[in-house]
Order: structure tokens, then sequence, then C-alpha cells
């Protein structure tokens, strides 16, 4: 038994020795570096709710960009209210701007979330576009729904994150 264990743990030590956590691996689709996660507070900007009742205004807490799983990644705000809008994105090609009634093949909106509600979109647009001087991105949203009215605004220093 002993010596299973010890197997075992040179495993798990050549593992970690190998997998490449260095927290700054570029990805080239963006040409934006990994960032920590820590970096999410420095994201600022402000998204407005409109056409749905009283105009409101979301003041950014967080934000990030995250790969979830090959081509799909989540755009996520946090607002200074606790409030979040979560897109799920799916890249095709090459451009920086989304839209909810995409090409097949192309950058595509998939789903938003305000909370835990997933809105139905209208057509809808978003821009994140890289700023490789800072290592994060500026993202520009223009979500236009069918019964929350349209969120606007823009959002700067926003992390790519594992």
């Amino acid at each position: 038994m002993k010596s299973f264990n010890t197997v075992v743990l040179i495993f798990m030590i050549g593992v970690v020795a190998c997998s490449d956590d260095s927290g700054s691996p570029a990805l080239d689709i963006w040409g934006i570096s990994i960032s920590n996660k820590d970096r999410i507070k420095n994201s600022n900007g402000e998204i407005v709710n409109q056409n749905n009742g009283p105009l409101k205004a979301y003041e950014v807490d967080s934000a990030y960009v995250q790969g979830y799983l090959d081509d799909l990644y989540i755009f996520k705000l946090y607002f200074a209210t606790s409030d979040s809008l979560c897109f799920v994105l799916s890249r095709g090609d090459g451009d920086f701007n989304y839209h909810s009634d995409a090409e097949p093949l192309r950058n595509k909106i998939l789903h938003a979330m305000f909370n835990t509600d997933t809105l139905e979109m209208k057509p809808t647009a978003i821009a994140i576009q890289p700023r490789q001087e800072y290592n994060s991105f500026h993202a520009v949203t223009n979500l236009h729904t069918k019964n929350s009215g349209t969120f606007n605004g823009t959002v700067n220093e926003v992390p790519l994150i594992n």
C-alpha cells in the first residue's frame, strides 16, 4: 500500500508541476492574457435600463469575460445594487461584435439574464473590444428585450479570467 501511495503522490506532483497555472497565458483570439480574478473589481461603467418604467442607471461594481466550453464565453456584470446582467456568448469568427440574430458560424449572443431571469431578446448587439494596453476589454451593450426594456451602456477594464 505504501508504494501505491508513493506512485499516486509522484503522479500528483507531476501533474501540478506540468500544469501552466501562471495566470498569464496569452489567448490568441483576442490578444488578451488571462487575469487574476481580483481584477474583476477594476471594471467600471454604467448600464442604463429604460423603456420599461422609470429610467434606472446601474453602476458597474465588477465584470469579467470567462471561457466556459470550447467557443462559449460568459460576460457577466455585477452592479452596486447587487443586481447582475449576464450574457452567454458563442464565438464564431474574429469579429468583436456579437448579435442575438447572428448567422451560423458568426459571433452570437445565446442568452441574456438579469439576476436569475432569462430575458427574451429582440435584436441585440454587444461589442467586446480588446484593449491590449490594459490587458482587458472595453464592452458596449445594446440589449433590447421584449419585457424588460433596453440595457445600454459601456464597461471598461473588463478582464478575461479562467
